[in-house]
């Protein structure tokens, strides 16, 4: 059955869509992805009874371990393909999110999340490096001009659910697992027979860059503290622009 639908798709020329048109969409629906929960996850949760540590909790939990796993991410994408591992990612992405939704006990959430941390925020790497493998075997092209479509997909999602959710937040979750689920058919219809690997820009390798280059390691630690000091004024200012009207 699938080799039938994976032939039916060549035949129709969808599996050998330009690269230079799949990019932009890839970009499109993943940052759309991303705004459709992450922009009022926050305010989710302040209206279904969290406390303001709970929510510290549950934030620090989501951004430090997706830091660590992104280069695991990045050494499976090198070995079995970007496309695959984009795949695998979006659809459990997809899941993860659609089950945060439906869940209210503090517990839960926190394994919800948890288990989200280690498959949503790797996905941006893994396009990232597909664009950078593109770029680098086709110099017209720039990876500013693919990557400013994650800036117009954030911005566009961010606007659809602050509208959707005037009244019920938990609608955030549908729209973005709809929007994983979507990208992933999308990735699926159009992937090429053969896996691309290679142009990945985290992984264990380039963090060792970080240790042999001083100049670079300090402007690391830089960014790591300033990352430090606005984490708060990041994760809270939606809940302060509720608490003003």
């Amino acid at each position: 059955m699938n080799s039938e639908m994976s032939s039916l798709f060549k035949e129709r020329g969808i599996s050998k869509l330009r690269e230079h048109i799949k990019l932009p969409v890839f970009y499109l629906l993943l940052a759309g992805s991303f705004a459709g929960w992450q922009s009022l996850y926050n305010v989710h949760l302040d209206s279904i009874g969290y406390s303001s540590m709970q929510i510290g909790v549950l934030n620090a939990i989501f951004i430090s371990l997706s830091a660590l796993v992104v280069p695991f991410w990045g050494v499976l994408a090198d070995k079995f393909g970007n496309n695959r591992v984009f795949l695998l990612l979006t659809s459990v992405a997809a899941l993860l999110v659609f089950l945060i939704g439906q869940t209210l006990v503090f517990q839960w959430m926190a394994i919800f999340i948890f288990l989200i941390s280690v498959f949503h925020q790797p996905g941006g790497a893994v396009l990232d490096g597909m664009t950078m493998g593109f770029v680098r075997g086709n110099p017209h092209y720039s990876f500013g001009q693919f990557r400013l479509w994650n800036s117009a997909g954030y911005g566009l999602a961010a606007l659809a659910v602050g509208y959707f959710a005037r009244h019920n937040t938990g609608i955030i979750f549908n729209i973005s697992a709809a929007l994983f689920l979507l990208l992933s058919i999308f990735n699926l219809v159009t992937m090429p027979a053969s896996p691309v690997s290679g142009g990945n820009l985290v992984n264990f390798k380039s963090i060792s860059h970080f240790f042999k280059n001083r100049k670079l390691l300090i402007f690391f630690l830089i960014i790591f503290f300033f990352g430090i000091a606005i984490s708060p004024l990041y994760q809270f200012l939606n809940l302060y622009y509720k608490d003003i009207g």
